[in-house]
């Protein structure tokens, strides 16, 4: 039985369309074992109960009444915000901070399979926009 990336990796959940897609095939062509995804299942299960989604009437449960009034409020943009401001400093290369030298390096060259993977790079976990006057990204270009 072969193991695939997503297998190795321990990934259990996708939230695009990758494994709803792909897993029946990756299983007829024994690619992935039936263990495997009976593990993925068990740990996904596992999370929703610990999350109390079998705690009988969700309005009841401590997330149950959180909607769309729930998103894009004062207190989550400036988390987004300071999110951006800490994380901004992976994004810059300060004085010594990486180990590249501009000078010394007369071409790069970005390898593998998302090397041109613009969108997914710069971040494509999203929900839909709650606001067209803000986006995460005002979080960042506003610090």
């Amino acid at each position: 039985m072969l193991n695939t990336n997503f297998d190795l990796a321990g990934l259990d959940l996708n939230c695009g369309r990758f494994l709803g897609q792909y897993t029946e095939g990756a299983v007829k062509q024994g690619l992935i074992g039936e263990a495997s995804i009976n593990n993925a299942v068990s740990n996904n299960f596992a999370t929703l109960m610990r999350l109390g989604f079998f705690d009988g009437n969700p309005s009841k449960q401590p997330y149950g009444n959180l909607g769309p009034k729930d998103v894009c409020t004062p207190a989550n943009r400036e988390l987004s915000r300071e999110a951006a401001r800490q994380g901004i400093v992976l994004l810059k290369n300060s004085p010594g901070s990486l180990p590249l030298n501009a000078k010394a390096i007369k071409s790069l060259a970005v390898i593998g399979p998302n090397a041109n993977a613009t969108r997914v790079m710069i971040g494509n976990y999203e929900g839909i926009k709650i606001s067209t006057s803000y986006h995460f990204y005002h979080s960042a270009i506003n610090i």
